[in-house]
């Protein structure tokens, strides 16, 4: 059976600056909250992100593999504190010259820029000075931040994504078995506040590309939803999932939607708000362009009322180091078709979804056949939807190349690219089947 895509289906991958970066403390860089966790020793084998994929020296090498591949957008984001080098708003010219060439350069190749404004990478200073996004003061500075990287970049991008994904930044930044970094164990109220701030600066940078970037700009935000599908379809299921998805993902939606929290308290944080100032609801209610939507994997509901409290996201540090990703394609289906059924989205893209495979073995990692399916499956699922009448504009591979996947290090790889230990970029079989896709549109079941 054939699946195929619209021809203006945009087939792209994606990275982010701490990833795959690294040039530690070079060029002006100062230290992030990831360098700071990493010296800590809070990385599972002591690893860290000051060489990674080398990407800020390997950038044209990398742009070049892009175009090989054949992708229409790629999708990378800004380390802030390249930008931003201390509490006084110091700006680095050098950090700003690498991204406009890095613009540059994919522009040159034919590859339209996204730019992730946020990606979890926040300067340490702002941890220091305030305990980073826990306090409402972070907000001045990323608009500080936000201003100066649009204006340098607003010419020639056109698309921008605010905040990837909300709540590790926030929540998982600040609740007990905090593991995100900062990782700065805090009470409830303080994690509440760190989910209303971190959407106050969605709303800041929303209103800088507004103000700042081109006129014919797109701006939208990345969002990670607790993704719960029915086993089979029947009302009692469907009730019980709206339910979760008010207390898991309603918080995070409903503000940027609707301009209010919902009537259930995150689950997370039980009978804990936020502290709200007049004027806040209005500022996180930005109209936006579009949603980007990362799914990975999702979790069957059964008709028992049991699984109100055993399906459960809050995964430990230590449970997090698995075989690999589970295969649950119907996640993006359901998904999808929930997102358009329940808020205003004008259009919708696929910020990742990916698969990835523990293992140092070079020719296991190269031979991805695994990979492959994973992207099959997951891409029928969303087809699937798009049959319907949902729309999906496009589809971002995470990710580009294997990299420094935060508190798992180097363990997990999800790359098309294998790195090896020379730095050496060897493309896998997966990124000869996803060339092969976007080349023809369609793929065989």
């Amino acid at each position: 059976m054939k699946i195929e895509f619209p021809k203006d289906f945009l087939w792209g991958t994606a990275t982010s600056s701490c990833q795959i970066e690294g040039s530690q403390n070079i060029d002006g860089k100062v230290d992030t909250v990831w360098d700071k966790l990493s010296r800590d020793g809070k990385i599972l084998r002591n690893e860290n992100p000051f060489i990674a994929c080398d990407h800020y020296h390997k950038y044209k090498e990398d742009v070049a593999l892009l175009k090989e591949l054949g992708v229409n957008h790629y999708r990378f984001s800004v380390c802030w504190a390249r930008i931003i080098t201390d509490i006084n708003g110091t700006v680095n010219q050098k950090g700003i010259e690498f991204y406009s060439n890095l613009v540059d350069e994919l522009l040159a190749n034919g590859i339209t820029p996204y730019v992730t404004l946020f990606h979890w990478d926040y300067p340490q200073y702002l941890a220091d000075a305030f305990g980073g996004m826990v306090s409402r003061e972070i907000v001045p500075h990323f608009k500080l931040y936000c201003d100066t990287i649009i204006k340098a970049l607003g010419d020639r991008v056109v698309n921008w994504m605010t905040i990837n994904e909300p709540i590790a930044s926030s929540y998982f930044a600040y609740y007990k078995d905090a593991f995100i970094a900062p990782a700065i164990k805090s009470d409830n109220k303080s994690a509440a506040n760190s989910i209303h701030n971190i959407l106050m600066c969605h709303g800041v940078a929303v209103k800088s590309v507004r103000e700042n970037a081109r006129p014919d700009a797109k701006v939208g935000i990345v969002f990670n939803p607790v993704v719960r599908y029915p086993i089979e379809e029947q009302k009692q299921i469907f009730e019980l999932i709206e339910n979760l998805w008010e207390m898991d993902n309603g918080y995070f939606m409903d503000p940027i939607y609707y301009g209010k929290y919902p009537t259930r308290t995150f689950r997370g944080l039980p009978d804990c708000t936020p502290d709200i100032m007049p004027g806040d609801m209005e500022l996180i209610n930005q109209k936006t362009d579009f949603l980007g939507l990362n799914v990975y994997f999702g979790y069957v509901v059964e008709p028992d009322a049991a699984c109100f409290e055993s399906c459960s996201v809050y995964i430990k540090p230590s449970d997090r180091i698995l075989d690999t990703i589970p295969q649950t394609p119907d996640a993006f289906y359901y998904t999808i078709k929930y997102l358009y059924d329940h808020y205003p989205i004008n259009d919708l893209i696929i910020t990742e979804s990916g698969s990835a495979w523990r293992g140092e073995d070079q020719d296991y990692q190269v031979n991805d056949d695994y990979r492959i399916d994973y992207m099959k499956m997951h891409l029928k699922s969303i087809k699937k939807a798009m049959d319907e009448g949902y729309k999906v504009s496009g589809f971002t591979y995470w990710s580009l190349m294997d990299n420094f996947e935060w508190n798992c290090g180097y363990e997990w790889k999800y790359g098309l690219i294998y790195i090896d230990k020379d730095l050496n970029r060897i493309p896998k079989k997966s990124f000869y089947w996803y060339k092969e896709l976007i080349e023809k549109g369609w793929f065989e079941e």
